[in-house]
């Protein structure tokens, strides 16, 4: 087997997505939700998962994914990982103020902080109402639509997106909440 289809075999295992069998324009980008993600960043995260989920107690571990917009389409080029601030299983928060300064350095190699993952100790990848707030609050502090991911220790992966219509849209509606409501 050539090193070409052994990665492509590789590919079509990596990710669980509606269609498994179609491979993103080249052969070192993989389709992860509703972007694409660089084969090299891919197996970063990969590896960062396979090494939490493999403890006795499986930790949650968020990450910032940085890329870039290629032929209309993000790409996800690079995976920092973030601390984890909470110590309890099934909890995972970091620091807006990390994920600034990663992007501001990020922006130095012409890449955007385009979204953000959390690993999910169990088999799912629905989001918990505390996925969605923390999301929506991060649209909010960034000032813009961010995906938002969730994967599995099974390397099941849930992506979320907003489309930057609906994003305006709740952004004018907050500001006619009443201040006292909003603080």
């Amino acid at each position: 087997m050539s090193q070409d289809s052994e990665e492509v075999a590789e590919m079509l295992d990596l990710v669980d997505l509606e269609d498994q069998s179609k491979i993103a324009e080249k052969l070192d980008l993989i389709p992860f939700g509703p972007c694409s993600i660089t084969l090299e960043a891919w197996r970063s995260l990969k590896l960062s998962v396979k090494a939490y989920s493999s403890h006795p107690e499986p930790r949650e571990v968020p990450f910032c994914l940085l890329g870039k917009v290629n032929s209309n389409r993000l790409m996800i080029t690079q995976v920092v990982q973030l601390d984890n601030q909470v110590t309890f299983p099934g909890r995972c928060a970091y620091s807006i103020e990390t994920a600034r300064k990663i992007e501001k350095e990020a922006s130095h190699n012409r890449l955007m902080l385009v979204g953000f993952l959390r690993t999910h100790a169990g088999d799912t990848v629905q989001p918990l109402f505390q996925d969605r707030t923390a999301w929506l609050s991060l649209m909010f502090e960034f000032n813009r639509p961010m995906l938002y991911f969730i994967l599995s220790s099974s390397l099941k992966l849930g992506a979320y997106s907003v489309p930057i219509e609906t994003f305006l849209q709740l952004k004018e509606a907050i500001r006619f909440i009443p201040s006292e409501v909003i603080e």
